[in-house]
């Protein structure tokens, strides 16, 4: 395991992101149908990698409000957290 750093968000932290799987999608990297056989989503998920390592460009990720807004507020709700 690599520990990294950089802040959240930040072009570095996107850098060192790029190609590599993540602890969120672990469970997405591993999903199998009953056949023994990656899922749909774990090869999407594995073709997205591969294209970041070779590509170098991160795919552009939806965000709508809902999420903008949890990304804006994230350092007042951890400061807060801190607080209590």
């Amino acid at each position: 395991m690599i520990i990294y750093t950089s802040e959240q968000g930040s072009p570095e932290w996107h850098a060192e992101r790029r190609g590599v799987l993540t602890a969120s999608c672990f469970k997405t990297c591993r999903d199998k149908l009953k056949s023994g056989a990656f899922s749909k989503s774990a090869l999407l998920y594995a073709m997205d990698t591969a294209r970041e390592r070779v590509g170098g460009k991160a795919q552009e990720v939806y965000q709508n409000a809902a999420m903008r807004f949890g990304t804006e507020q994230e350092p007042f709700a951890r400061a807060q957290y801190e607080a209590e």
